[in-house]
């Protein structure tokens, strides 16, 4: 059976975020996250959680569209 169009897109965006959320960590964990604002670090952490987050709902999803 082909697989979706919808279910491609969602595993087209898994591998891209993966990607952001692997750069983002490694910025993280950079001197030059450190030389930033408490501010900025605050939000990078947050949207570091968001996309974690959102990356783990794309999977389950991914998950529940291939079990059916």
């Amino acid at each position: 059976m082909e697989e979706k169009d919808y279910l491609k897109r969602m595993k087209s965006e898994v591998v891209e975020l993966l990607e952001r959320v692997k750069k983002i960590k490694s910025f993280i964990g950079s001197d030059k996250f450190n030389e930033l604002s408490e501010q900025k670090q605050n939000l990078l952490r947050a949207q570091n959680l968001a996309m974690g987050a959102y990356l783990n709902i794309l999977t389950e999803r991914i998950r529940v569209e291939e079990s059916e």
